[in-house]
């Protein structure tokens, strides 16, 4: 790849708190809301639940090594509490493909710039007010960069396509690598993971960034991306909620001793209970956000990013966990039953001891 000219777009998430109430952010946001989101092509073919909001988040200048790039930032607003901000930076005339390397490598290594989008992420937060459930910065994010190609090769698409898949710098690029050479074990997994709808378009997908050259459907391609980048953030908090509260549940069966009088199993049977039926359905509508019911090329652009992304992983553990949390229900629940139980037992005798008291009392009588 020797040069480059498009757009450079990195994606920054955070999930910022619980449940948004969308139709009140419209008012809210007033001054940020730009549209409900929706893909520009095959709509019709894709399902979304809860389309997000598209926010307008203004811009700035960027100096990257010297030199000022004009900044354009957008954002969504997730209803299961996720923000995603989108930096666009537009590069008209061709540059080197090692310029583009170190944009891109600056774009997410930036300690400044990250700083920047957690004060715009907190800004939101504020302006969302009363509408958000339980606001809070989660202290990790995600991250992604996507080049979107829009060049022209005087040789042909299908020539440039070649180049890019021959080219060190292109593997280096995708794997923001500044320093040295990429193995080829490395590279194979990259090829693997670039698909063709035509002999003219190509896109390529990996865990931290993807190369785009579809003329026509850029956007809706990334925004499929970005779909997947969002449940995988989701999955990871949920992830590590789910393990906090597990930790506590876990020590709270240690310390707390069983016994007839004491409500705490009761209380933490209702809280594990309570715990997996709320999240379950929390995650259960972040794995559907996104279905498709006729575009198969944008199918396989998801199910890429989903494979790439080790989403399926975190899928599994969200699960294990819920299923963990569901089991200590049942075991607080039991320990409850069998404690009542007990308790039934020794009603049961107390009375029948009262009940032979009078006669007992006979037969003592009738022996003196």
């Amino acid at each position: 790849m020797k040069t480059f000219e498009g757009s450079i777009q990195l994606y920054r998430l955070f999930d910022i708190g619980g449940e948004i109430d969308l139709e009140g952010a419209v008012s809210l946001l007033a001054s940020r809301f730009s549209e409900k989101f929706k893909l520009r092509k095959n709509s019709r073919a894709v399902v979304i639940e809860q389309a997000p909001l598209v926010l307008g988040l203004g811009g700035w200048q960027q100096v990257i090594h010297d030199e000022r790039f004009d900044v354009n930032v957008t954002g969504k607003l997730w209803s299961f509490g996720a923000l995603s901000i989108t930096l666009r930076i537009d590069i008209p005339e061709a540059r080197s493909g090692q310029d583009i390397l170190q944009i891109g490598h600056f774009l997410e290594n930036d300690e400044n710039l990250g700083e920047s989008l957690q004060a715009l992420a907190q800004e939101v937060i504020r302006d969302l007010g009363p509408i958000l459930h339980s606001p809070m910065l989660w202290d990790q994010f995600e991250d992604y960069v996507i080049y979107l190609y829009k060049g022209k090769h005087s040789d042909g698409h299908s020539t440039m396509i070649g180049e890019l898949l021959g080219s060190e710098l292109f593997y280096q690029l995708i794997l923001s690598e500044t320093q040295r050479p990429v193995h080829e074990q490395m590279k194979i997994p990259i090829r693997q993971n670039t698909l063709q709808y035509g002999n003219e378009d190509i896109v390529t997908i990996d865990w931290n960034s993807a190369f785009i050259w579809s003329e026509g459907d850029y956007d809706d391609i990334a925004d499929v991306l970005e779909f997947a980048l969002v449940q995988l953030l989701e999955l990871r908090y949920y992830d590590d909620l789910l393990s906090r509260k597990l930790s506590i549940l876990y020590r709270a069966i240690k310390t707390t001793a069983p016994g007839i009088f004491n409500k705490r199993y009761s209380t933490l049977s209702h809280e594990a209970a309570g715990l997996y039926l709320e999240l379950s359905e929390i995650v259960e509508r972040i794995e559907n956000s996104l279905k498709f019911v006729g575009d198969f090329y944008y199918a396989k652009v998801f199910r890429a990013a989903v494979d790439r992304s080790r989403l399926k992983d975190w899928e599994r553990s969200v699960d294990q966990k819920l299923g963990n949390m569901l089991e200590i229900s049942k075991l607080f629940q039991a320990e409850i039953t069998l404690k009542q139980g007990h308790l039934l037992e020794i009603i049961i005798i107390v009375l029948i001891g009262i009940e032979l008291i009078p006669f007992a009392g006979k037969v003592l009588a009738l022996l003196r």
